[in-house]
């Protein structure tokens, strides 16, 4: 099955709403309140991958994780000397020990990355959230030291 994809364009920080607009669903077959995300009939998925596309116009889908792919898989996805955006379902523990999950934001921008490339994302980002709901926090990546799970994890919120 070919998942569809967002496009938003960079220029404009528009969203296109048309036959290439669809976010895969996280998580599992029941809507949770932050899973906004289950639009259609998309696959759940742990992880989505967007980049600029080549032109430098539009944000599309990269790729997408399977539910229950791992942390590792994601960071595998992400391409050294270069930028990406991504979107994790972390699963967390709160405070009062109920088990959940929040979406995570991930910038990721190789310290390696040419200059062009990491202001095109940054100036990009806001355009790509807007587009986006049930964000629960942002996390930033620059070097694959960064890529923590136990750090994003408190970024969530965990306990």
């Amino acid at each position: 099955m070919e998942v569809p994809r967002l496009v938003v364009s960079v220029a404009s920080r528009d969203t296109f709403l048309g036959p290439a607009v669809i976010l895969p669903r996280f998580g599992s077959s029941k809507p949770r309140r932050h899973s906004t995300f289950n639009w259609l009939h998309a696959p759940p998925c742990q992880y989505i991958i967007y980049k600029i596309s080549d032109d430098k116009t539009n944000i599309i889908l990269d790729c997408l994780g399977d539910k229950g792919a791992s942390f590792e898989e994601f960071c595998s996805k992400l391409p050294d000397n270069d930028c990406r955006y991504g979107i994790l379902d972390v699963p967390i523990t709160t405070k009062s020990g109920a088990e959940t999950n929040k979406l995570i934001f991930v910038c990721w921008s190789d310290d390696n990355a040419s200059v062009k490339p990491k202001m095109l994302y940054a100036s990009s980002k806001d355009a790509l959230k807007k587009a986006l709901t049930g964000i629960a926090e942002e996390y930033q990546a620059t070097d694959r030291g960064d890529l923590d799970m136990n750090e994003i994890r408190k970024k969530a919120g965990s306990a």
